[in-house]
Formats: structure tokens, C-alpha cells, sequence
């Protein structure tokens, strides 16, 4: 039997969290907070913002860069300037380097702060965000808002529709599903409520193109409606086309998509709730001497019944990897067309039992993880592998 000592376990444990699979403990936990000295919102009027930056961790550490940022109604006023309790803060790019903190400590910014405009509008802020040092991939900020608003307004909110992203390199005339992803936006200061988003195409070309985002209250409509839009986050709402073998694109495509953002709410800066995009669609080149009649209407069967839907990112991900990869070369398009072959009787008894489905999730995974996250799958591997080899000397040690 395998005997693992301390080195297997660390070196196993190190794989599983660059896999992104382990979870995290971090001992330096950081959070910003931010308080103006009055709420309501007055022509003229003087307001000081204190920002805190706090380390309720248990180790010391450097959070990292905070930025603070005014909104156009608020200006830094003549002859003052804040006041960091540790680090240095530059204006007017708002960049304070906080410096280390030590365990339970907290480093405190004062900065002053005028409204400048008028006629006023519903409301004015000042955003204060925590961005981590070191490398890392989609690193998100903390953020931490203070708001002042004219008497009555309960909440403000900016929608910002952006414009569709370019499809051309996910369509191809032997794929029977085309993917869109539209970034939607809050900039306001507050939650947004009962956010509607509606898609429009023209000419009609893209057949039952509805959104499948899992936040959408009714996923497979052409609205999207979300209860809760939180400030300065992006919802990456993506919608789908649903086709059949009938839309076959054998010659270039032009259409125009159209995204629309709307919510009850008081809207801070009217005018940016419409995004469009004309999109060229490409037919590819690899993909017509292929049997679309066999591919195009079949959907990744195993994988369908091991997660339990067509829509799951993990059946996406599989589909994507045909269309993108394997269609696209002579070895791989009969390798799908042996799998469609053989598959759909394996795949209804995968369904039809659950203990079934969770070994065919287990099988898939590898695949999927190497689809989606290459390196880190690879580093897992290779973690693994050491591992294993270690507790394999250490076995054929101890019996000598």
C-alpha cells in the first residue's frame, strides 16, 4: 500500500490549487469601505469622503493599489487636498498606494471633495476600488461607493448596453449553434432593479436567437429579464441560436444585432442603453465537404445526458471543441462522425441513471478541464503524476 508522508501531500495539494480546485485559504484578507459626511445633494455644497482600507486577515500583507474616482458632478476643491494615514495618494489620477498592513490594521483615506455642476443631477459619488497586487487572470476589484442624492431619489443607476461581440470566428456552416456574448453594464452607484434586455437582429437571419444565460429569470426568450443589476458590474449575458440544418451559411452575412438595456430606475446618464453592431459572418473553409446531414442536427449525446442539458458550459464547451477543432480536419471529422454512430444508445442509458451520469462526469471532466483551463489542468497533472511517483519510492523504499 502507498504510504504518502508530508512532501506527497504538499506537492498534491499545490496541484489541486493552481488547477483551481482546492479551495483557497488566504491569511491576508482585504476590505474597502467608504463614508461620506452628508447624503443629500446640494449646488455647491462641501462633502469629505473617508475611505478604509482594513486587513482582517491574520498575516501582513500589501492590499495593493486603491483608486478613487468622482463622478462629473464632484470636483477636488481649490487650495485642499486628502490626507492618507499611510502610503501616498496622487491626484488627480486618484491612485493611492496604501502600503503594508499588518494583521487587524487599517490605513484611512480623507479627501475633500465640491459638487461643481449644476443644473444638479439625481445623484453624485465618489467610487473607491481595491485592486490586488500580483499576476493573475480576470483579477476583479473590490469596490465601495459613497453617494449623495437630491431629496426624493431613492436609487440611481447607468445601463450601458455594449455592443455585440463579433461572432465571425464561432460560426461556421457545419455548426448547428452560434454563440454571442453582449457585455451589459451597471456604472451607477446603486443596485439597478427589474433590468430588462432585449435582442434584435436585421435582416431576420439567425433562427430562434434567444438568450440562455442561467441569470435570466426565463432563459430561452429573446428578453432577458434580471431582478438585480449590481453598480459597476458586468453581466455577461449571452445569447444562442438555436438553428436546425436549415440555416446553412454558404456565402458571407451581413446583419446588424441590436441590445437594449432598460429598468425603472433612475438613469444617471440617459442615452447609453442601446448598443449595435453590423456583423460579417463568415462561412469557413474546412467545414462543406463534411456530412452536414449527419453533424449539423446532432447535439454532443453523451455529454447531454451526463450534465442533463444541452446548455450546461460543460456541453458547450465539448461542442465548441468539435465545431472549433475537430470539424476542421479530415482525422477529426471521422472521429465525430464514428461517435455519432455509436453513441446514442450509450448516451439514453447514461440517462436514464443517475449513478450512470455521475461516471460519465467523471470521465468527461479530464477532457472538459483540458478545454477550459489547459495549464492548470496540466500543472494538476504533473502534480498528480509527482505525487504519485513519490509515494511509489517511498513504497518500494520501505519494503526494501
Amino acid at each position: 500500500m502507498y504510504q504518502f508522508n508530508k512532501a506527497t501531500v504538499l506537492v498534491l495539494a499545490a496541484g489541486l490549487a493552481l488547477a483551481g480546485v482546492w479551495p483557497t485559504l488566504s491569511r491576508a484578507q482585504f476590505v474597502i469601505e467608504q463614508l461620506a459626511s452628508t447624503e443629500i445633494l446640494a449646488a455647491g455644497a462641501l462633502v469629505e469622503f473617508t475611505v478604509t482600507v482594513r486587513n482582517s486577515g491574520s498575516e501582513a500583507a500589501d492590499p495593493g493599489t486603491a483608486t478613487v474616482s468622482y463622478s462629473p458632478d464632484l470636483a477636488m476643491p481649490d487650495g485642499l487636498a486628502a490626507f492618507p494615514s499611510q502610503g501616498t495618494f496622487h491626484w488627480p489620477e486618484g491612485q493611492w498606494d496604501v502600503g503594508m498592513l499588518q494583521p487587524g490594521a487599517e490605513a484611512v483615506l480623507v479627501l475633500p471633495g465640491q459638487i461643481s455642476m449644476e443644473p444638479l443631477k439625481p445623484c453624485a459619488f465618489s467610487l473607491a476600488e481595491l485592486w490586488p497586487h500580483g499576476p493573475g487572470e480576470n483579477k476583479r476589484s473590490q469596490q465601495a461607493f459613497a453617494t449623495l442624492r437630491t431629496p426624493g431619489v431613492e436609487r440611481c443607476v447607468d445601463l450601458v448596453a455594449g455592443a455585440p461581440g463579433d461572432p465571425s470566428r464561432g460560426i461556421w456552416s457545419c455548426d448547428d449553434r452560434v454563440t454571442v456574448r453582449v457585455p451589459v453594464v451597471n456604472l451607477g452607484p446603486d443596485t439597478a432593479r427589474d433590468v430588462t434586455i432585449s435582442i434584435a437582429q436585421s435582416p431576420a437571419l439567425l433562427p430562434r436567437l434567444v438568450f440562455t444565460d442561467a441569470r435570466c429569470a426565463t432563459p430561452g426568450e429573446a428578453t432577458c429579464r434580471l431582478q438585480l443589476l449590481p453598480p459597476s458590474s458586468r453581466a455577461w449575458v449571452s445569447w444562442l441560436e438555436l438553428g436546425s440544418a436549415d440555416y446553412r451559411n454558404n456565402t458571407p452575412t451581413q446583419l446588424t444585432l441590436t441590445v437594449s438595456i432598460a429598468s425603472p430606475d433612475v438613469e444617471l446618464e440617459p442615452g447609453n442603453e442601446e448598443g449595435t453592431r453590423l456583423l460579417i459572418v463568415n462561412p469557413p473553409a474546412a467545414c462543406p465537404d463534411f456530412d452536414l446531414d449527419q453533424s449539423v442536427t446532432a447535439g454532443c449525446f453523451i455529454a447531454t445526458a451526463a450534465w442533463g442539458s444541452p446548455l450546461d458550459p460543460h456541453v458547450r464547451a465539448l461542442r465548441r471543441f468539435r465545431d472549433r477543432v475537430l470539424l476542421r480536419n479530415a482525422p477529426g471529422r471521422a472521429l465525430v462522425s464514428l461517435y455519432y454512430r455509436f453513441s446514442p444508445p450509450l448516451a439514453e442509458y447514461i440517462a436514464a441513471r443517475p449513478a450512470a451520469r455521475v461516471v460519465a462526469r467523471a470521465v468527461l471532466w479530464p477532457l472538459v478541464c483540458a478545454i477550459e483551463r489547459p495549464w492548470q489542468c496540466l500543472l494538476l497533472a504533473v502534480s498528480l503524476a509527482g505525487g504519485a511517483l513519490a509515494a511509489r519510492r517511498r513504497d518500494i523504499t520501505g519494503r526494501s
